[in-house]
């Protein structure tokens, strides 16, 4: 096969660019259900839509979910639209396709299959280039035949051979023809007696070339179409026989030509009785039969597609023949040339008996394409271009609407207008203009419309469109809560409907409200403002008339009050402007209840009592009547300087109290102890501080104080009371010392000691004093007495509660022994037990009286026989 050349691409293109331009519109399809002709299927289409249906990949699945039979589509053979050629295809490449393959495309190529090859591309071709458009001019890109279909005037050609079962040889044979049964399918010979046949033979039944046969035999007289044999000549023959260009054996130079004279060179067939032979005959151009040798056929085989030549066979008409091939005993034609000696016979066409010269196109219900006689009567599948129209709404009020709308496509009857609000039909107008005005509608609502057009009682497509009327204005504006940068906004709501309110301020600024009151902010403070209220819709398609109202917003607070150059007697306000506009201010002495006004940023205020303590506010005024919020400070002239400063104290607790000069309400009051100190600002002459620290020395300070100035200072001194020590022990014991230790009081800070140590027995006593230590060795003491201890904490020259304990020396023991002398009148008196007790314990009882427990001494009775 060759390659495909430029001129072949050429239509292709074409077809895409057709394709994408006819895909662009949005179409719909529908189901005409009664039985009608093609013709009166599309005219019906093309009245009530736009025309029979065309179909593609992307549409067919759809459009077989509408069939429950079979039904007319847009495609006719013999359409207007149709041609055997794209009217855009090059011209260059329409002759090429037609004309007969270039021999230079294989030059290896069969001239005979050539001219096959050429016949049946042209027969084919010319028969599917009727379908090339749809009825409406669409480009044909798509194909669903059920297959079988198209039909095309003929079928494929059969192709036989002629096959010898061995080498002829070259003696005088006299040969018959036996024609095949009239009218078989696929015969060689054709049905005797058709229009096409050519001048019968002179002679028998048996003739070679049977005259009569029609232009698809594969064997005819006078070179007609699909002739097998040509007249017997040379190439250069004078005589051809009579035929067209596509007769497979022809006359000289007749392209197909396979079959030569004898031996005429330069051919595709050899000689005479060389393998391939067709056997030529010699005699006249033309003749029916040959005058040297008689072909003879004998019958045809059943069992394959061959016919068999007999070369026994009685001949009707026999001439001496010089040198002319002799056949075998056995030769036929077949569709399978299985034999070595063969010649391919040419190929020939035969007629469909399904084909129709005018047909049109039928979609199956399953979906598949097939061709019907065109006054077949089905239903049919038309289709529209969806009709996307525009509705346009003018000169809207309150109440009404002007409509505006584009034609319907074809023969529209008349337009329904139907008018919806909130998905509820509350208008229906007929009209044959393209206008209409609405009337009786509601303020501030959003209505729907839409516009049929009518055509053979179908709606198309609704033209549609939505729009507000205009909402009605708003009443009774007013305005409270006026601030320095908001205002409370409120109004009536008007009748009808509305989606929102605009708020719009005159520096541009716009706000929305969805209630009937929005607080404004973000505004400047003293300002004068005017605000404008309108109803709107949520298109912000339509506003209603304007309501406005004028105020002056609360002007703002002074900044940064300050007292200064203060004295005994005056003092002088200073501060900043506020944010806004603050074109004056009002100054008042609260104290006094005077009053300045001034448009400065400083007011100088005299005449005040010494020390004392003023109270002055500052306030913008506007437009005379508008004030804003007041800003207030306290003043205070030069105090005078503290007396009589008295302090109290407690172990944990100090108090504090004095007087001053002047109307001084403010003072500072400062309590120092070692490097803390507590500092208090009060507006009374007397301050308490509880919680301190036991046994410490404050230092106390006051003075006048005012924001700017103090007064001239006071200081004392004096120790809280000191609290006694806690759980007073013993550390260790000696036979000549004794330590002891102890816990501070609670919450003391750096503390003294006064310790003492005495013994009643002996009469010693020892003292000391201990600085930030919680024990004491008192040394040199006597071992085996009882000591007691007291210890206190000192604060200046106060002491605390004592806190005592007692303890003994580690005694040195030594014993002494004493004997008691008994007499008594009493005979044997001394010698009782019991006198011996009572003895033993006045002794005892003695020595307790003298010692006590203030030194270590133990008696114990002896038994007299351990003596």
């Amino acid at each position: 096969m060759g390659r495909l050349s430029l001129k072949n691409k050429v239509p292709i293109m074409v077809s895409l660019a057709l394709v994408f331009a006819w895909s662009a519109a949005e179409r719909e399809y529908f189901h005409h259900p009664s039985d009608l002709t093609w013709e009166d299927a599309r005219n019906h289409c093309q009245t009530c839509f736009k025309d029979l249906v065309t179909l593609t990949p992307e549409n067919i699945q759809n459009i077989s979910k509408l069939l429950t039979s079979d039904c007319w589509i847009g495609l006719r053979k013999n359409s207007n639209s149709n041609s055997t050629m794209d009217p855009t295809m090059d011209p260059t490449m329409n002759s090429t396709m037609n004309s007969p393959m270039d021999p230079t495309m294989d030059p290896t190529m069969d001239p005979t299959m050539n001219s096959t090859m050429n016949s049946t591309m042209n027969s084919t071709m010319n028969s599917t280039m009727r379908w090339f458009r749809w009825t409406n001019g669409d480009p044909l890109i798509f194909q669903n035949w059920y297959p079988g279909w198209p039909v095309f005037r003929s079928s494929l050609p059969n192709r036989y051979y002629f096959v010898c079962q061995e080498k002829p040889s070259l003696e005088t044979t006299t040969l018959k023809i036996v024609p095949p049964p009239t009218g078989t399918p696929g015969s060689a010979f054709p049905p005797t007696g058709t229009q096409e046949s050519a001048a019968p033979a002179t002679g028998n039944t048996e003739s070679a070339f049977s005259a009569t046969g029609n232009t698809e035999s594969a064997f005819s007289a006078t070179g007609t179409p699909g002739s097998a044999f040509p007249p017997t000549g040379t190439q250069e023959s004078a005589a051809p026989a009579t035929g067209n260009t596509e007769s497979a054996f022809s006359a000289t130079g007749t392209p197909g030509w396979i079959a030569p004279a004898t031996g005429t060179p330069g051919l595709t067939a050899p000689a005479t009785g060389t393998p391939g032979s067709a056997a030529p005959t010699t005699g006249t151009p033309g003749s029916a039969a040959p005058t040297t040798g008689t072909l003879g056929l004998a019958t045809e085989n059943s069992t394959s597609n061959s016919t068999e030549f007999d070369a026994t066979a009685a001949t009707t008409a026999a001439t001496t023949a010089a040198a002319t091939p002799a056949l075998p005993a056995r030769c036929k034609i077949t569709q399978w040339p299985e034999e070595a000696h063969y010649v391919l016979l040419p190929d020939f066409l035969k007629t469909d008996e399904n084909y129709i010269e005018d047909s049109c196109v039928a979609m199956l219900s399953f979906g598949p394409w097939v061709e019907k006689e065109c006054s077949e009567r089905l239903p049919s599948i038309c289709y529209e271009d969806r009709f996307f129209g525009e509705v346009n709404v003018t000169d809207k009020t309150f109440d009404s609407a002007n409509l505006a709308w584009r034609k319907g496509p074809g023969n529209i009857a008349h337009y329904r207008v139907e008018v919806r609000y909130d998905n509820v039909l509350t208008q229906k107008h007929s009209t044959e203009d393209l206008t209409y005005n609405l009337t009786n509608l509601t303020s501030g609502t959003r209505y729907s419309v839409q516009v049929f057009a009518v055509k053979c009682s179908r709606d198309l497509n609704p033209q549609e469109e939505t729009f507000y009327t205009t909402p009605q204005k708003v009443e009774n504006l007013k305005f409270t809560n006026v601030t320095e940068t908001s205002v409370l906004l409120n109004w009536t709501k008007p009748a009808g409907n509305l989606d929102f309110y605009l708020i719009g301020i005159q520096n541009g600024t716009q706000i929305r409200s969805k209630t009937e009151g929005k607080i404004i902010s973000g505004l400047i403070p003293g300002n004068l403002y005017t605000f404008t209220v309108v109803s709107g819709v949520v298109d912000k398609s339509t506003w209603s008339e304007k309501t406005q109202i004028s105020l002056y917003t609360k002007p703002g607070r002074v900044l940064e009050l300050k007292v200064s150059h203060y004295t005994h007697h005056s003092l002088q306000l200073n501060w900043k402007q506020p944010e806004g506009n603050a074109p004056s201010f009002r100054v008042i002495n609260i104290n006094e209840n005077k009053t300045f006004f001034t448009s400065k940023t400083e007011q100088n205020i005299t005449d005040l009592p010494i020390g004392s303590r003023i109270t002055f506010s500052v306030t913008v005024v506007v437009n005379g009547t508008i004030e804003g919020d007041s800003v207030t400070i306290d003043g205070n002239t030069a105090p005078g300087p503290i007396t009589n400063l008295t302090l109290i104290t407690t172990d944990r607790t100090l108090n504090a109290s004095w007087l001053s000069e002047g109307n001084s309400v403010s003072f500072t009051v400062k309590l120092l102890l070692e490097n803390t100190m507590i500092e208090r600002r009060i507006n009374k002459t007397e301050i308490f501080f509880p919680n301190l620290k036991t046994a410490a020395n404050y230092t106390v300070t006051v003075y006048t104080f005012n924001r700017h100035h103090n007064g001239q200072s006071l200081t004392k001194s004096i120790f809280t009371r000191p609290s006694p020590p806690t759980n007073l022990t013993v550390k260790i014991a000696g036979k000549r010392s004794i330590t002891f230790e102890w816990d501070p009081p609670a919450d003391v800070a750096g503390v003294t000691y006064a310790v003492k140590i005495n013994s009643i027995f002996w009469g010693d006593t020892q003292s000391a004093t201990v600085d930030n230590k919680n024990s004491y060795t008192f040394s040199g003491l006597n071992s085996g007495t009882k000591y007691y201890f007291e210890v206190q904490t000192k604060a200046g020259t106060e002491l605390s509660e004592k806190k005592t304990l007692s303890q003994l020396t580690v005694a040195e023991e030594r014993e002494i022994s004493l004997s008691m002398m008994c007499s008594s009148s009493q005979p044997l008196l001394c010698d009782g037990n019991a006198t011996r007790e009572s003895v033993f314990n006045k002794l005892k009882t003695h020595f307790d009286n003298v010692l006590g427990d203030n030194i270590f001494w133990r008696l114990e009775k002896l038994d007299p026989q351990n003596k």
